[in-house]
């Protein structure tokens, strides 16, 4: 799967890197989430590390967020 975005500035490029290039160590928050998500992250090999990116909300984003599917990117 290919995501296409921007980080132009400072700020993006550094998100980039810790979030994208460095990923999260979700595993320290699995006791947060509800445990069908925490299963479904399992089966996806997906609950030690993931890679994320934030977004705040707007149009253009809530449009994004809303075509999200399960299984789209495993």
């Amino acid at each position: 799967m290919l995501y296409y975005f921007t980080a132009s500035d400072k700020d993006a490029q550094k998100h980039l890197k810790d979030t994208i290039h460095n990923p999260f160590p979700i595993k320290q928050c699995l006791h947060l989430l509800d445990n069908n998500i925490v299963d479904k992250l399992k089966e996806c090999n997906k609950h030690e590390f993931v890679h994320m990116w934030g977004a705040v909300p707007g149009s253009s984003n809530m449009q994004r967020w809303l075509k999200l599917q399960p299984g789209g990117g495993h």
